[in-house]
């Protein structure tokens, strides 16, 4: 069981046991639709979710307050569809909007960047958002991605909306002269 220690949190494997904090901000009418997901309905819809997005993934983590053991969010490198080589990983996230605001997904993205191309031996992580968040848009600038442009009608969201995707990656490379600095 991976676990990662930044100065305010801790990032470790999803278990079972963190359906209701997962449930609390995924029903939030806030949190999905930014992201291309239906906010969850119950406690239930979360746990039939769980396996195959959070426990079958080996690179995606509860984002958890050590004060506490409250998971806020979660945080992932993925498969991406758009990429077909296996040392790409798309960077994935989503935090209780409570927590919003307050460094926290920067400061769990970095982490898990650092994780990716250290520990996984990637080279290239992807994120893409939609033009109107513009928090995670925030998130990704920070932590040193490269916008690459803007995926016109590349996704049809859960409720039949059709949206455009703006693309960002930072390659090992670019990564590496980042933090040499």
């Amino acid at each position: 069981m991976t676990e990662i220690r930044t100065e305010r949190l801790i990032l470790r494997s999803v278990t079972e046991n963190d359906a209701e904090d997962i449930y609390e901000y995924s029903k939030d009418s806030e949190i999905g639709p930014k992201a291309g997901w239906k906010p969850h309905e119950s406690v239930e819809e979360t746990k039939k979710l769980l396996p195959d997005i959070f426990l079958k993934q080996p690179s995606v983590f509860a984002i958890v307050m050590p004060e506490n053991g409250k998971v806020i969010g979660t945080i992932g490198l993925i498969n991406d569809e758009k990429r077909s080589y296996d040392k790409v990983r798309m960077l994935g996230y989503a935090l209780g909007k409570e927590y919003h605001c307050r460094g926290f997904m920067t400061e769990a993205a970095k982490a898990v960047i650092e994780y990716g191309f250290k520990t996984m031996g990637l080279e290239l992580i992807s994120a893409y958002c939609y033009p109107f968040n513009i928090a995670s848009q925030r998130v990704i600038e920070k932590c040193g991605f490269m916008y690459e442009g803007t995926l016109k009608m590349s996704e049809l969201r859960y409720d039949g909306t059709l949206l455009d995707e703006i693309c960002y990656s930072i390659s090992k490379d670019e990564y590496l002269g980042i933090t040499a600095e």
